[in-house]
């Protein structure tokens, strides 16, 4: 995947898919690189329109499917299990900074702080 593609989601049937080391096997998982990933989670937490979203838990799903990628062996097969935690625990401290400064920002814009 070059850098300026957008992630894409890998369907599987659930018993093709890869188990993610938690016991789970999911069907599907949504693969970004690390280099695009700020741009990625600015579209998905900052700059989704509300009105234009059907499914409206679409961004949080999302952001749980990414770190749900960062769990599994898909995502660098060669880190150790403490490694992979510790990049997971950057990527969500990532997302939760950002939803702060979402919020911040928009403090008095009722309408862009309702979060699914």
């Amino acid at each position: 995947m070059r850098q300026d593609q957008p992630p894409h989601i890998i369907h599987t049937s659930v018993d093709d898919a890869p188990d993610d080391e938690m016991g789970d096997k999911l069907p599907a998982r949504l693969e970004f690189r690390e280099s695009g990933e700020d741009a990625f989670f600015a579209a998905v937490i900052s700059e989704v329109n509300g009105d234009r979203v059907h499914f409206k838990l679409a961004p949080t799903y999302t952001l749980y499917m990414c770190c749900r990628y960062r769990t599994s062996l898909a995502y660098r097969e060669e880190l150790s299990k403490l490694e992979r935690g510790e990049r997971l625990a950057i990527t969500v401290q990532k997302i939760a900074n950002m939803v702060r400064s979402t919020v911040e920002v928009h403090i008095f814009v009722a309408l862009n702080l309702l979060l699914p």
